[in-house]
């Protein structure tokens, strides 16, 4: 039996059902949760959930002086929302979805590759932190040379690749050399998708 569900079906039933003071300690769990696990991949550093739990709490303490106390004053304004739904490959062909998270001050980054068939069923999947890393886009570009790694060494045919770089994908489709900081990686790149044409 799996208990996996789409958090955006989770948040809709949430935000319909919680009153406003419960999804502020919803959505100041949810932050330290995520702090939690950027603080083990990044830092290697364990946080229990006991400790995750009286984090949030106080992190909702301050936020709600804060309110109190007119310290912070949040506007709502206008957002336009759209929906990005994870689109199926064509029939035969698996899509590999690649991402990067950059932090500037540690010079770390973390990535993540999933590849899923025709169907969004998740074939494979990996995370990856890595040091000394001096831009976030060499930490893009990193992900997708490790993706396509990934699929070189899998012997994975026919891929879509989708990610969200737009100057780490141009540069892989440029015909020229990249004599940028990170060409090197772009070159590799190259390699690989030269040498899998798949």
């Amino acid at each position: 039996m799996s208990y996996e569900v789409d958090l955006v079906v989770v948040w809709r039933k949430l935000i319909t059902e919680l009153p406003l003071k419960s999804m502020e300690f919803v959505v100041s769990v949810m932050r330290s949760i995520w702090l939690r696990r950027n603080g083990w991949i990044f830092e290697r550093k364990f946080t229990s959930p006991e400790s995750v739990l009286q984090q949030a709490r106080a992190n909702l303490n301050e936020f709600q002086q804060a309110q109190q106390n007119g310290i912070e004053r949040i506007k709502p304004t206008a957002v336009e929302r759209r929906m990005v739904r994870w689109e199926a490959p064509k029939e035969g062909f698996v899509k590999v979805n690649w991402d990067a998270a950059f932090k500037a001050n540690q010079r770390k980054m973390g990535a993540g590759v999933v590849v899923r068939d025709e169907e969004g069923n998740v074939q494979v999947s990996l995370c990856l932190p890595k040091d000394c890393i001096q831009s976030t886009v060499i930490a893009e570009a990193t992900a997708l040379w490790r993706a396509l790694c990934l699929c070189a060494k899998l012997n994975i045919q026919k891929v879509v690749l989708e990610g969200d770089s737009l100057e780490v994908i141009k540069a892989v489709n440029d015909r020229e050399e990249c004599l940028e900081w990170h060409g090197q990686i772009i070159e590799d790149i190259k390699g690989i998708i030269c040498t899998h044409p798949n």
